[in-house]
């Protein structure tokens, strides 16, 4: 019985638990800096199907009272077309990396991420909701 109570207190606990929004996308690694947090993983689109069309590698950084970094591996062409297409600027000429700018700002990876998840979906489904 006390493996239980150990088990329950750690998951119910603040102490060692993962950074909030980690928790609920395992599929993103999350990297603890001096000055940063940095969300590594992707984003997955489906079709109607529930079939994978694509998948986008993407680095969330989050700083400390300012907001945060977003980082797409060579995204889709449908995003790039996207009336906020224009928000991605490429790092560097050597690298498949873009960085989105924002009109407003994100403040952590859980409001990142939901701003991705929607233009990509606006993207791929054609429908406008930003």
């Amino acid at each position: 019985m006390a493996w239980l109570w150990s088990m329950l207190k750690r998951c119910f606990t603040s102490a060692g638990a993962q950074p909030a929004g980690a928790a609920s996308v395992p599929d993103w690694e999350v990297e603890e800096q001096h000055h940063c947090r940095i969300y590594r993983g992707g984003f997955v689109i489906y079709d109607a199907h529930g079939r994978v069309l694509r998948h986008v590698p993407s680095s969330i950084v989050e700083w400390p009272g300012l907001s945060t970094d977003v980082y797409l591996r060579d995204p889709p062409i449908q995003l790039r077309r996207h009336p906020k297409g224009s928000c991605l600027q490429l790092v560097s000429p050597h690298g498949p990396w873009f960085k989105l700018h924002w009109e407003r700002p994100a403040r952590d990876f859980k409001d990142s991420r939901a701003y991705v998840e929607q233009l990509l979906d606006e993207a791929f489904r054609g429908k406008r909701l930003i």
